[in-house]
C-alpha cells in the first residue's frame, strides 16, 4: 500500500487514558522511527498532552500522533483555537 489512507483505521484517545498495549505500540513505532528516541519523552508528552491518535492496517498499528486542542489569546486574534502537537509518525512502509 503506498499512502492509501481508505483501509486504514484510526482511532484517538484521551492521553491518560491509553492501554498498556496502545503505549507499548506508541513507544515501539517511536523507537523504530526517530533516531534516539527517549521513552520518556512520550511519558511526559502523554502527561501534558490531551490525545493520543493510532492508526492501524489490518490491525497492525502504523503511525500514532499525540496533541491537543487549546484556546490562546495571539496578538490581535482572541480567544483563538490552537492545535500544539508533540510528535506524530508513520511507519516507512507506509509512504
Amino acid at each position: 500500500m503506498t499512502g492509501d489512507i481508505s483501509r486504514l483505521d484510526f482511532e484517538v484517545h484521551e492521553a491518560s487514558a491509553i492501554s498498556p498495549l496502545q503505549r507499548a505500540q506508541l513507544l515501539g513505532l517511536f523507537q523504530a522511527n526517530y533516531r534516539d528516541a527517549n521513552p520518556d519523552f512520550i511519558d511526559k508528552s502523554l502527561s501534558v498532552l490531551g490525545r493520543a491518535a493510532f492508526a492501524y492496517d489490518g490491525g497492525e498499528a502504523i503511525g500514532f500522533a499525540m496533541g491537543d486542542t487549546r484556546r490562546m489569546d495571539l496578538p490581535r486574534l482572541p480567544d483563538q483555537p490552537v492545535t500544539p502537537r508533540a510528535r506524530r509518525s508513520l511507519t516507512a512502509s507506509f509512504d
